[in-house]
Order: C-alpha cells, then sequence, then structure tokens
C-alpha cells in the first residue's frame, strides 16, 4: 500500500509538471499500480477515476507560471527511460 502512495504522488506530481500529456501522465500511473500489485479490477477503476477527474481538477487550472514553478519542484529524470519504446494508450 506505501507503494501505491507514491504512485499517487508520482502521478501528482507529473500532473503538475506536465512534462508528459495528461493521457501518458494517467497511462504511467496505471502501470505503476499493476507494478506494485494493484489488481486489474482496483487499477481500473482509479484509472477511470483519474481519467474522469484529472481534466476537470487538475489540468484546466494549470497556468504557464505554475507549470514552470512545478518543474522546478519536480524534475524529471529521463537517462534512464527506455530508449524507441512507444507507449500504447489504448490499453
Amino acid at each position: 500500500m506505501a507503494d501505491w502512495l507514491r504512485d499517487f504522488l508520482s502521478h501528482d506530481a507529473l500532473y503538475a509538471a506536465e512534462w508528459f500529456s495528461r493521457a501518458e501522465n494517467d497511462y504511467i500511473f496505471r502501470e505503476m499500480l499493476k507494478e506494485h500489485g494493484c489488481g486489474v479490477i482496483m487499477r481500473n477503476i482509479i484509472y477511470r477515476a483519474v481519467r474522469m477527474g484529472g481534466g476537470i481538477t487538475a489540468y484546466k487550472q494549470h497556468t504557464p507560471e505554475s507549470i514552470e514553478a512545478n518543474r522546478r519542484l519536480c524534475p524529471l529524470r529521463i537517462d534512464c527511460a527506455p530508449v524507441n519504446r512507444t507507449i500504447n494508450l489504448d490499453k
């Protein structure tokens, strides 16, 4: 369960900094939950809730200034990311 909390916080930080599109952030979040043992039913309930609520509550409130401030607070380390890997958002 502690891993899930880390997943939720990571997702929120990625949302705030807008390093990825909203759909990519949500996909990454779902994959983190899967990796940390969240069952398929619970994972998909959480994912659907995030997809429905995220655009209403999070993304619409962002400004260029808030994104820049959040990027300073949430630097993204991409040197360990897989190379040439595409993300299938249709899963």
